[in-house]
């Protein structure tokens, strides 16, 4: 694929123009719809019986919305690449879109209350933002990592790289990076 060659050239290189993104938006948008065709069939297919289907992501991708890093999914946590989808159906459960923050650490809790078996690591039970029951709001904290290879052994792992915390709505960046640069 040539035309996908070039583009991650011109990305890489710093170079896109207005057309290389809105070719990478548009090719991104599309590899989406097809995985979500793709997992609505699955979910169609299942057979009758009592079934349930959990899906989510590992991360987003940046897609032109910040120009200091405009493409990709580095050692960041911003926004667009954190909020991943997470899909939860079958065993009778209502068609519910959650506007609530949650973390991917709930999907244990979850699935084990839902199959009715003892809750399962640190995060919430989810069922209350599809049933209406309370829900407390509380800190999601995220940080980049790195493969083990690139770890520094003589500081904590992740020491240089990027944290935040969702809290009511805002999302609070650390980015020890910009500590070290001096103003121009």
């Amino acid at each position: 694929e040539a035309q996908m060659a070039r583009l991650q050239n011109r990305i890489r290189d710093g170079q896109p123009s207005t057309a290389d993104i809105q070719e990478a938006i548009a090719r991104y948008r599309g590899e989406l719809a097809y995985i979500d065709q793709q997992v609505g069939r699955l979910i169609q297919a299942m057979p009758p019986r009592p079934h349930l289907v959990v899906v989510f992501g590992d991360h987003g991708e940046m897609l032109g919305e910040d120009p200091a890093h405009p493409f990709g999914h580095g050692a960041d946590v911003d926004l667009p690449l954190i909020h991943v989808p997470l899909i939860f159906s079958g065993l009778n459960l209502p068609v519910k879109v959650v506007e609530e923050s949650v973390g991917l650490m709930d999907v244990g809790p979850t699935l084990a209350a839902l199959l009715g078996a003892d809750p399962l690591g640190g995060g919430q039970d989810l069922r209350p933002l599809w049933t209406g029951g309370p829900w407390e709001d509380r800190p999601l904290f995220s940080e980049a990592t790195q493969p083990e290879s690139e770890t520094r052994h003589d500081a904590w792992p992740n020491l240089s790289l990027e944290r935040s915390v969702i809290f009511q709505g805002h999302q609070f960046l650390f980015n020890p990076w910009i500590q070290d640069q001096k103003p121009q």
